[in-house]
């Protein structure tokens, strides 16, 4: 990763803006990633939270989390404008509450990470540790299918955890601070440690067709292109057999191939039909069921073998088909 890149913080996020202070803090101080923008997809009611303890021109969290760190932080650009809120009929949703609510920020989620996914010199890193369960759960489906492998996933946790959800806690100061806990107790917030978890996840987005001149009108439609995409990528290449030119097979194996192959030929994806390309590819082994005979294969080509796998109708070959059959017929 690159650090020349434009990285961005996109965050989910609900009544506890601590988890941006605190995200920030891990990324910029700890991991010393630079991080110049924070987006964040929000409730109306989050935003308003946002607003005033983390962008209070005075007691702003965020304007101290900068004068305390200023090498580190000083460079991060976050604006009300930067919290994104979905809408129902034109209306700021408060709370996440029905279903509509819930879909409507699945679609606001879907369509801020594509347009930011759109960018190669784009750096996201996200964070899952705010808003509701559902709203963490459509961000990493979503980054699922739109992440490149320059982007990341986190979750944020804090040591002693008393203090991962106090109000007075928004990251560790750079000096003793003494905060004082519901039971009467006083920790000093500038012992706590800020542990940013890499949340794993299968990126599709290279193993998909992606339209990037064509937005999907929807999740649903996204969903659609990726389906259509693995159900084409698992359709089994079948084995394709010149039984008149194998070099190596018996004269008894030609002659029986010559009457019976027709029923098993079919083409590899990607390869020629005919010419040399027919001999890069090797029987290893074969097996049958009442259904199907399953053959598998090796692609010989320069000297190096990628295992394949084929199938074939077995109610039309699994008779005239055996091991010792395809031992004899297979090139070495």
């Amino acid at each position: 990763m690159r650090l020349s890149h434009h990285h961005i913080l996109f965050a989910v996020l609900g009544r506890t803006p601590q988890i941006l202070t605190e995200t920030l803090y891990a990324l910029c101080v700890v991991r010393r990633i630079p991080i110049h923008e924070v987006w964040a997809v929000s409730t109306h009611e989050g935003r308003q939270d946002a607003i005033q303890k983390l962008l209070d021109p005075v007691h702003g969290q965020l304007y101290q989390l900068q004068q305390d760190y200023p090498a580190a932080c000083g460079q991060v650009r976050f604006a009300p404008e930067n919290i994104i809120v979905a809408e129902d009929h034109l209306m700021p949703i408060p709370d996440i509450r029905t279903r509509q609510h819930s879909e409507t920020f699945l679609e606001l989620i879907l369509r801020e990470l594509w347009k930011k996914t759109a960018d190669p010199n784009l750096v996201l890193h996200c964070s899952l540790a705010g808003g509701r369960k559902t709203m963490s759960t459509y961000l990493a489906l979503a980054l699922q299918l739109l992440a490149r492998p320059q982007d990341a996933l986190y979750h944020v946790l804090v040591d002693p955890p008393e203090l991962e959800h106090h109000g007075g806690f928004y990251y560790p100061p750079p000096c003793a601070t003494p905060i004082v806990l519901g039971d009467g107790r006083t920790l000093d917030a500038g012992n706590a440690h800020i542990d940013l978890i890499d949340i794993p996840f299968i990126r599709l987005r290279e193993r998909m067709q992606i339209y990037p001149n064509q937005s999907p009108a929807g999740y649903r439609q996204l969903l659609e292109w990726v389906q259509s995409n693995l159900d084409q990528s698992l359709v089994l290449p079948q084995l394709l057999l010149d039984v008149k030119n194998m070099p190596c097979a018996s004269a008894k194996a030609k002659s029986f191939c010559s009457r019976s192959a027709s029923a098993c030929i079919g083409t590899l994806p990607g390869a020629a039909a005919t010419g040399p390309d027919m001999f890069r590819w090797r029987i290893t082994t074969l097996t049958s069921s009442r259904r199907k005979v399953r053959i598998s294969v090796e692609r010989c080509a320069r000297g190096c073998c990628n295992a394949s796998t084929g199938s074939i109708p077995a109610a039309r070959c699994a008779r005239v088909l055996s091991k010792k059959f395809w031992k004899k017929a297979s090139c070495p």
